[in-house]
């Protein structure tokens, strides 16, 4: 019953005519459910809380963005060139690299902080459009993009649940990879910011954006054993769901 009111919610199950027997099961279960508290499932609230998103229309900018994933060739293309130049960049300036990681690290400014925690928050606001544009690229619709609460910290999230009905399972790999090649182009990008600036905060945010962007999309994001993008990826591609 909870599985069909959930589908009806969502809009995923419509009912024609008269309500079946299913319908006057959720009802029934309604009335005599107690009304929740602000305390229940307390525990499971504060490992994770998933606030009420909003639905994205069809803007012009995600109409944009759907195109450029049409060509999903051309994009891997690109950001496998970029990402192969940002790699020799920091081959070549490792020494210096680590050098200003110590020194970008130690500091203490209140702007410093401002501005370093402003830019992670955009690259994963682009890390979560770009699953959805690449969601709509391949035919299906992102429901809702909110704010959860992961261990009381606040992280974006889409919801991609009908990329099911698509059938390609190439496409729904893709769609999975957006996030982190959305992310590695940040970095690579980042790197070409870092080597062509001098000293300054853009250059100290930009060095410290090409170890967020990379570390933790291999930790968090590429890791199978989290319920992220790997996961996903791994599960299409083996043809497993639920692994």
């Amino acid at each position: 019953a909870a599985f069909f009111l959930q589908a009806r919610q969502r809009g995923l199950l419509v009912a024609n005519g008269v309500a079946g027997p299913i319908e006057s099961q959720i009802r029934n279960r309604d009335r005599l459910k107690k009304p929740s508290s602000l305390f229940s499932n307390l525990p499971s609230k504060l490992l994770f809380l998933r606030l009420p998103g909003i639905h994205l229309n069809r803007t012009k900018a995600l109409g944009i963005a759907a195109r450029l994933g049409r060509d999903s060739r051309g994009l891997l293309i690109s950001a496998a060139v970029l990402f192969a130049v940002a790699i020799a960049i920091w081959i070549a300036n490792w020494i210096t690299f680590w050098i200003e990681i110590s020194l970008a690290s130690s500091r203490q400014g209140l702007t410093w902080w401002f501005t370093l925690v402003a830019a992670i928050a955009i690259a994963k606001t682009i890390h979560e459009f770009a699953h959805v544009a690449a969601c709509r690229a391949v035919g299906a619709e992102c429901r809702e993009v909110g704010v959860m609460l992961l261990l009381g910290i606040p992280c974006l999230y889409c919801d991609v649940s009908e990329l099911w009905t698509v059938s390609s399972r190439r496409s729904r790999v893709l769609v999975s990879a957006a996030g982190m090649l959305a992310e590695t182009f940040i970095a690579a990008f980042a790197t070409l910011v870092w080597v062509f600036t001098a000293p300054s905060i853009l250059h100290d945010v930009a060095l410290m954006l090409m170890v967020f962007c990379s570390v933790s999309t291999i930790i968090i994001n590429a890791n199978p054993l989290l319920r992220y993008d790997r996961y996903f990826i791994l599960s299409d591609t083996l043809g497993v769901p639920n692994l």
